[in-house]
């Protein structure tokens, strides 16, 4: 059999000398927010809105595994939050959605982590469509319009996420609220007129 020698800074040699020093023990207590998204997405693909019973059963222990695990970290919490906001909206729980939105949004904010913005109007949106079934229309056009503003500051005003929430149009409308649904269709019409210029 032949030998191969490997020169010391060989970066097969320096990923050994790596691995040697893992501890596998503080591995295993740690719940990656990649693992976790993962877990969301695949308990939604299995269940879905066909079993939501069961997902919502999966996904609170998914949550309980991430507060009970100290070192996970709040994009993994907030991350099992979001996916359990729309399965309560799947499963038609709409105050359990506004619930867990507003858990969401508070954890996200309360982070003060830039990144974790899209948690925080993520939270907001699941308040919004929730409180639109509740028929809270003002509620929901509130967290809306926060969303909005949220979203502009950081991404701009052309913002396609933006410009999707801005269906509170229609719930104005809905709501006899003519004025201010025409004001925000205005608005719609010019950012599409500028984002068709670009």
């Amino acid at each position: 059999m032949a030998k191969i020698l490997l020169h010391p800074e060989h970066p097969v040699v320096q990923m050994f000398k790596l691995l040697t020093h893992i501890d596998v023990h503080e591995l295993e207590s740690l719940l990656h927010p990649e693992y976790i998204r993962n877990q969301c997405d695949l308990i939604f693909r299995i269940y879905g809105t066909r079993d939501t019973a069961t997902a919502e059963r999966r996904l609170c222990q998914l949550l309980k595994d991430c507060e009970d695990t100290a070192q996970t970290s709040g994009l993994s919490h907030m991350t099992v939050l979001n996916a359990l906001g729309y399965n309560f909206m799947n499963s038609k729980d709409w105050v359990q959605a506004v619930n867990i939105g507003q858990e969401l949004e508070k954890s996200a904010r309360l982070a003060q982590d830039i990144n974790l913005l899209v948690y925080q109007i993520g939270g907001i949106e699941i308040q919004a469509r929730a409180f639109n079934e509740l028929k809270l229309i003002m509620p929901a056009v509130r967290c809306l319009k926060q969303a909005m503003s949220l979203i502009a500051k950081r991404w701009g005003h052309n913002e396609p996420w933006r410009i999707e929430l801005m269906v509170l149009q229609n719930w104005l409308r809905e709501n006899g609220e003519i004025k201010a649904a025409d004001d925000l269709k205005a608005e719609i019409s010019s950012v599409t007129e500028i984002i068709d210029t670009d």
